[in-house]
């Protein structure tokens, strides 16, 4: 259930901007071994840094968000040691930076369990989660954790005891493969601009 615009407010005012997000990632690469499940954060950093560099918006999608005339606030929640968020979370950040009306704040999922617990999927606090507000802070829609296709792969991967255990190699290689196809459609088919 969404939370009061006030909250979201509150929310936003606390969360970090983007470029200090991928500053702060970047650190925790380096000192991996001082924060939770550490070993995934190099990794997810060297995915990040690599789509960062190399993703462009399709032409379709970089419009839909450029035609966006309304003022809009994004809540992004994630943590650096998740596997879909450094494949995710670089793709949403690059596309709403098309327009200047979009502002957009980062949280840690496990620093807000009240905002994530508004924002369930199937009763798990899965990540990254999009929030978009509209120019109140009232709640308008949510996208996450992942593109449909790569939820079904992982639930598919999941309820087979033989590939359960390295269920995230087959689903990194799944979004390699889709080069942020999947990403894009089903984010930006969502914004009421297109």
């Amino acid at each position: 259930m969404p939370l009061s615009k006030t909250q979201y407010q509150s929310y936003f005012k606390k969360g970090f901007r983007p470029n200090q997000y991928y500053l702060d990632f970047e650190q925790a690469s380096l000192q991996p071994e001082i924060h939770p499940h550490g070993g995934y954060i190099p990794l997810n950093w060297q995915r990040t840094k690599r789509i960062r560099a190399h993703f462009k918006p399709e032409l379709q999608w970089k419009q839909c968000i450029e035609s966006c005339t309304a003022s809009k606030f994004v809540l992004i929640l994630s943590e650096f040691w998740c596997g879909d968020a450094s494949q995710i979370v670089p793709v949403i950040t690059q596309l709403l930076d098309l327009n200047k009306l979009i502002e957009v704040r980062l949280l840690f999922r496990d620093e807000n369990p009240e905002l994530i617990d508004a924002h369930l999927t199937h009763s798990a606090r899965a990540i990254p989660k999009c929030i978009v507000l509209n120019s109140n802070f009232e709640f308008e829609w949510e996208w996450g954790p992942r593109p449909s296709q790569a939820q079904l792969l992982v639930k598919e991967l999941k309820s087979n005891p033989s590939t359960a255990q390295n269920y995230a190699d087959r689903l990194h290689k799944w979004y390699a493969q889709n080069r942020q196809q999947d990403i894009q459609q089903e984010f930006c088919s969502l914004w009421k601009c297109c």
